[in-house]
């Protein structure tokens, strides 16, 4: 692979992931750039610097995650609305790498949270009923009952790696009564982005 040379650096790209910043700063692209200039893109919490190399190929020069709540930790929200009660919402969870510690969960109503290292597990899983744990090899990273606003700390952490096609953590919240706006937070101690 040609090495580029940078003498620009552009922020242009939010919440855009690196192949569609890669076709658009291309020369046929919709936003291309010239050799010597360089792009940054910013996806669920990693940024990613492209360039073009000395053919005009658009290639990636860094990345790495950025951790807004201090070195190596990081929040991940889901709001959901309305959450109507033993209805089970699935949000992803982004940002939190490809492995890492669940440092604690936090709701702003009472809800059971389960989290998961893929879609597949949450959907192999969605049948369990709440009272009954998980299998041990069912890749169940957290499964917690909260009883109102409530932060659960995860002492020593509870650790996960994703799957390969994996956008972040899976979960399931299911709140035990109807609320208009539901709020789920999970801290992580990010391992490997």
């Amino acid at each position: 692979m040609s090495q580029a040379q940078v003498d620009t650096l552009t922020l242009k790209f939010a919440e855009a992931s690196p192949s569609s910043v890669a076709a658009a700063i291309a020369a046929n692209g919709t936003d291309p750039i010239s050799p010597g200039e360089a792009v940054l893109a910013l996806e669920a919490g990693t940024v990613t610097m492209l360039a073009l190399d000395a053919s005009g190929t658009p290639r990636i020069l860094a990345q790495g995650g950025v951790s807004p709540a201090g070195p190596g930790r990081f929040e991940a929200t889901a709001t959901l609305a309305p959450a109507p009660a033993a209805v089970a919402s699935q949000p992803i969870l982004e940002g939190v790498g490809r492995s890492g510690q669940v440092l604690g969960i936090g709701t702003s109503h009472a809800a059971r949270v389960t989290l998961y290292e893929s879609e597949a597990a949450r959907d192999a899983d969605a049948g369990r009923q709440a009272n009954v744990p998980p299998v041990a090899t069912s890749r169940v990273v957290a499964d917690t009952l909260t009883n109102g606003a409530e932060w659960l700390d995860a002492p020593g952490g509870v650790t996960y790696a994703l799957a390969d096609t994996a956008a972040g953590l899976y979960a399931s919240v299911v709140p035990t009564a109807a609320v208009s706006s539901l709020v789920v937070t999970v801290r992580v101690l990010v391992l490997e982005r």
